[in-house]
């Protein structure tokens, strides 16, 4: 029998360039006009510089392993076909699906603005409004009864993350001095902006608020202070204004730093006593500040309406609007078409089988290994759909479906710490948090702890560059540490135990719905599989298998879904 290991890579491609764009990508912003030396200037966090330049590898396996899948029965019915004449078919379906591929951005300035995803934000524009504006904006909302003064509010800082523009000011005098954040969409421009924009501001502002006042403010949530939807104002853009959030980025606390200030990964496995303990400190205070957001619960999946309730008080649920990453072209970014509305759901089922029936279609013609094998990653996700958690998301007392929120991006950037202790001070970045089931809510692990979930997982040294992400034990070891946090601080039954097995039900919702690490159903179906011990010895294989699976092998379907129902009931 054929092997065909490089199969999945060659789909991979196809679909990741395809459907799973990340949601997010990071501008790298242009080095800041001179500032007096009073001011302080802090260069782009390490971490951000690690992530845009992880951004650009991309590689694909061409080792060709030995065959195993004959050992599991001999009724196999996987053919054999030409890979050649096959990757020439695959090119000519990327060539009709040129329409689905996130075009790059066109530019002769610079080789890595060539490397960026082409979006909506129009970062130039607003980089380009004056410090003295951003000034005024914030005296309308911080002292509207004394005269404005701009001595009074000095220039910190700026800098550009994925979907925002964000400048700091220290304000000196009036009726509330401190430290303020302005931020700014990236698509907040006269030619962008649009209702839909609109409307998630003021959703991602109440939601804010909302967590900060029914948690009595344990949870560490920057204060806002006010926000304009619109261009009619000082400072000709929308923005939010909140208080500053003093700490470090948890990356900080996590890795010993280079000289150069960067993230010094050969120690990332072996860290001191010292480091360790502040590490600890992370996770045990993380845990217990998304822990806080344990008894808010909702009645849908969505956006946290601004202004309208349910007869218990709660907030209802509205759409999300997302910026499209797919069948994007320069002629249609000042249009309504390059967003994307996701409708409100109020079952858990329904919300993961339409994606995935949106995002990876079943095929009825399986003759090319390319629609065997995806209608065998089809397969997989289908199945899992049918086992807890993903059928229903459901409290320890419930009788019907409710729903918690989830933070879209709780990585390193977005956690600030104590530079002395590692303690958390503050979470920052609500923009896209929504309710979600269960699975996928708080009590999720953060980012960096699901590393090997998503693509490009490199735990070692090998010929794509150096280690980037921990040794699967040490994962482990970290995600038993968290998650045994997570059980103490919630209530027994409760979503704590979603926590340990959370880096899966992740990766399942980044390869559907987009997230900041990127997400491949082609990479997560075969990590799947590859956790049911009886499939464990296919790893070699797991491409094959796949194929069978997509052409109807029922021995095969039996036993997957056999494994799956044991392993996520359990």
């Amino acid at each position: 029998m054929a092997t065909y290991f490089g199969l999945r890579n060659i789909c991979k491609e196809f679909y990741r360039d395809a459907w799973c764009a990340p949601t997010r990508r990071l501008q790298k912003q242009p080095p800041p006009p001179p500032q007096p030396k009073a001011v302080k200037v802090r260069k782009t966090p390490s971490r951000l510089r690690r992530v845009m330049k992880r951004l650009k590898a991309k590689s694909v396996d061409e080792k060709t392993p030995v065959s195993h899948i004959e050992k599991l029965s001999a009724q196999s019915t996987a053919s054999s076909t030409d890979l050649s004449s096959l990757a020439n078919a695959l090119t000519e379906i990327n060539d009709d699906a040129a329409g689905n591929t996130p075009p790059r951005v066109d530019s002769a300035s610079s080789p890595e603005q060539n490397e960026q995803w082409l979006t909506r934000a129009d970062f130039e524009t607003i980089r380009n409004i004056p410090d003295e504006r951003f000034k005024k904006a914030l005296a309308e909302y911080l002292n509207e009864y004394v005269e404005y003064d701009a001595n009074q509010y000095q220039f910190f800082e700026r800098f550009t993350g994925g979907n925002n523009h964000i400048r700091i000011f220290d304000v000196g005098s009036g009726n509330n001095p401190g430290s303020y954040v302005v931020k700014v969409p990236g698509v907040g421009t006269a030619a962008r902006w649009k209702e839909s924009d609109a409307y998630m501001l003021r959703t991602t502002f109440y939601t804010m608020r909302y967590i900060f006042q029914k948690t009595k403010g344990r949870f560490p949530i920057p204060e806002v202070i006010g926000y304009s939807d619109t261009l009619q104002n000082e400072l000709g853009a929308p923005f939010v204004i909140m208080r500053w959030s003093p700490g470090v980025d948890a990356n900080e606390i996590w890795f010993d730093q280079t000289e150069d200030g960067d993230d010094d990964i050969t120690t990332m496995d072996t860290p001191s006593a010292e480091r360790m303990e502040k590490r600890l400190n992370l996770l045990r205070t993380l845990a217990q500040a998304m822990a806080e957001l344990e008894l808010l619960e909702f009645k849908g999946i969505g956006m946290l309406s601004v202004d309208e309730f349910d007869e218990d008080g709660i907030p209802l649920v509205g759409p999300v609007y997302e910026n499209k990453t797919q069948d994007l072209s320069p002629d249609i970014l000042d249009t309504e078409e390059a967003i994307e509305k996701q409708e409100v759901y109020n079952n858990s089922y329904l919300w993961w089988s339409d994606r995935l029936d949106l995002r990876l279609p079943w095929m009825e013609d399986t003759t090319t290994d390319f629609a065997a094998i995806s209608n065998g990653v089809h397969f997989v996700l289908r199945t899992m759909l049918d086992f807890m958690p993903f059928k229903k998301s459901l409290g320890p007392h419930d009788d019907r479906e409710t729903f918690v929120l989830r933070h879209d991006d709780l990585n390193f950037q977005n956690i600030l710490c104590d530079p002395e202790t590692g303690r958390v001070t503050s979470i920052i970045d609500f923009d896209l948090c929504q309710t979600a089931p269960r699975c996928v809510g708080y009590a999720g692990l953060p980012m960096w702890l699901q590393s090997d979930w998503f693509p490009d997982y490199r735990p070692s040294q090998n010929d794509d560059g150096p280690q980037l992400h921990h040794a699967p034990s040490e994962l482990w070891k970290y995600r038993k540490i968290y998650s045994d946090c997570m059980l103490e601080l919630t209530a027994p039954g409760s979503d704590g135990k979603y926590t340990l097995r959370s880096c899966m039900y992740q990766a399942v919702r980044g390869a559907l719905f987009g997230s900041s690490q990127s997400g491949d159903l082609f990479d997560v179906a075969p990590k799947v599989l590859q956790q049911i011990p009886a499939l464990a010895c296919l790893y070699n294989d797991m491409d094959e298998f796949l194929i069978t699976l997509g052409r109807g092998w029922q021995p095969g379907q039996d036993l997957v879904r056999a494994g799956l129902k044991k392993m996520l009931i359990d």
